[in-house]
C-alpha cells in the first residue's frame, strides 16, 4: 500500500512539474506574440500614412492623365478635321505645363 502511495505521489509530482513547465512554455510563447503584435501595431500607423499620401498622388496622377487624355481626343479630332478642310482650328486646347 505504501508502495503505491509513493507511486502515486511521485507520478503526481512528475506531472506537475511538466504541467508547470508547459504553462510556462506557453505563458512565454503568448507574451512573445503579445510583443510581435505590438511592433506591427506600431508600424501600421507611418504605412498607413504612406498609403494615404500615395493614394492621394495617385488620384492627382489620375486626374492629370484623364485631362491630357481630353486634350489628346480633341487635338485628334482637331487633326482630323484640318486634313478634311485643309485648315488649322481656332479652340485648340493649351500644351501641358
Amino acid at each position: 500500500m505504501l508502495r503505491g502511495i509513493t507511486a502515486f505521489v511521485v507520478l503526481l509530482a512528475i506531472t506537475a512539474a511538466i504541467g508547470w513547465q508547459w504553462y510556462r512554455s506557453d505563458a512565454a510563447f503568448h507574451e512573445r506574440q503579445a510583443k510581435r503584435i505590438d511592433q506591427l501595431e506600431q508600424q501600421v500607423g507611418p504605412l498607413q500614412s504612406d498609403n494615404d499620401q500615395l493614394k492621394a498622388a495617385l488620384a492627382k496622377v489620375s486626374e492629370e492623365q484623364n485631362r491630357l487624355n481630353a486634350d489628346n481626343q480633341a487635338l485628334r479630332l482637331a487633326l482630323e478635321q484640318a486634313k478634311l478642310t485643309a485648315r488649322t482650328p481656332r479652340n485648340l486646347p493649351s500644351p501641358p505645363k
